[in-house]
């Protein structure tokens, strides 16, 4: 079943090439379109708006909508679709435009209207079924093709792909199955690290939160820059969900001079952590993270991060669908993007 939108297209067309609108004829409005079709007016009005871009409909504010009476350049034909790309993301994650998954969203977007494609941002809940997710992509979003963000389930890539939507993922190294473009987590953390024992730290504390699977590679980087270097064993350095007080103790008890929080968020958690309990950041331990989140006003010391050219991650994930759609049966590829170290002010040499 074609998407709503792509219906009142193609009755619009289908008016236009049968003599029953022509040139000038003003056509109904997206109230009466909605109404006709049994779907909601932002669903009309992305069908006129289509038809408008193409050169088939022109639109004159406050007047209504007209069949166009000059022949209008346009890089698609009106037979053509413009293909359309769903950008699923989990509601849970934070999403305002200094986080790095909208630099992300930017990137895509930008390489979407320069291949002509439209994209199109869609949130699930984590909580929301499969089947409900696979409804909202082809009919309501009317969408071609996918991008997925992590941590998404499992269960809704499977439910994607078996409906046989082209999908590329970004941030989750767990898919072999599927396209997906992330950071180099590993060597990204191995260097951080460096960084660190570089600066005469040895006892350092690895702490994430459980249930990410990005944050085991990058726990692999940390694991190999320390045994290099004959630190402290890391697996008792090793911190999954600790509360503020184990945090406080164990960096105490293991004498503790720097933390590598398996991504900003973390960094900042333990930055609290210490200052409640009077432990400066950087002068008593350092702390650092990965991912170069922006956290305008709210921290102090800035936070020594690991960054990765997220917007041009975005032009690479709809470069990939797009090769995806065109090429169903190559072999499915793994990209990683090149890591940097952002050093600021929150570690130190001791």
């Amino acid at each position: 079943m074609k998407a709503a939108y792509i219906q009142i297209q193609e009755s619009i067309i289908g008016d236009i090439k049968t003599k029953k609108l022509l040139k000038g004829d003003k056509v109904k409005s997206e109230h009466e379109f909605a109404k006709l079709f049994k779907v909601t007016r932002s669903t009309a009005k992305r069908a006129l708006d289509n038809l408008t871009q193409q050169g088939v409909l022109s639109r004159v504010p406050g007047v209504g909508t007209f069949v166009a009476t000059k022949e209008t350049k346009s890089k698609n034909k009106i037979s053509e679709e413009i293909k359309t790309i769903c950008f699923l993301f989990p509601q849970e994650m934070e999403l305002s435009r200094d986080s790095y998954h909208f630099k992300i969203f930017v990137g895509a977007e930008s390489e979407a209207k320069r291949r002509d494609c439209r994209i199109l941002f869609t949130t699930v809940s984590c909580s929301t079924e499969p089947e409900e997710i696979i409804k909202d992509i082809k009919e309501r979003s009317g969408a071609d093709s996918v991008i997925v963000s992590s941590p998404v389930s499992e269960e809704i890539y499977s439910a994607i792909n078996k409906k046989g939507i082209p999908l590329v993922l970004y941030g989750d190294p767990r898919s072999s199955e599927h396209d997906v473009v992330l950071p180099d987590n590993t060597t990204g953390a191995y260097n951080m690290t460096k960084h660190l024992i570089n600066l005469g730290h040895r006892n350092i504390g690895f702490y994430h939160l459980h249930g990410d699977s990005r944050f085991q590679e990058r726990f692999e980087g940390y694991r190999r820059a320390m045994e290099e270097s004959d630190c402290v064993d890391c697996k008792k350095l090793l911190w999954i969900d600790k509360s503020y007080e184990e945090i406080v103790e164990l960096v105490k008890k293991m004498r503790v001079t720097a933390v590598l929080g398996a991504n900003d968020s973390c960094a900042i958690n333990i930055i609290q952590y210490l200052k409640d309990a009077g432990i400066r950041v950087p002068k008593d331990v350092s702390v650092v993270g990965f991912g170069n989140q922006c956290f305008p006003d709210i921290l102090a010391p800035e936070i020594t991060t690991v960054d990765f050219p997220k917007e041009d991650m975005g032009r690479l994930l709809v470069r990939m669908l797009l090769d995806r759609m065109a090429n169903p049966h190559t072999p499915c590829l793994k990209i990683l993007m090149p890591t940097k170290l952002l050093i600021k002010n929150s570690c130190k040499a001791i």
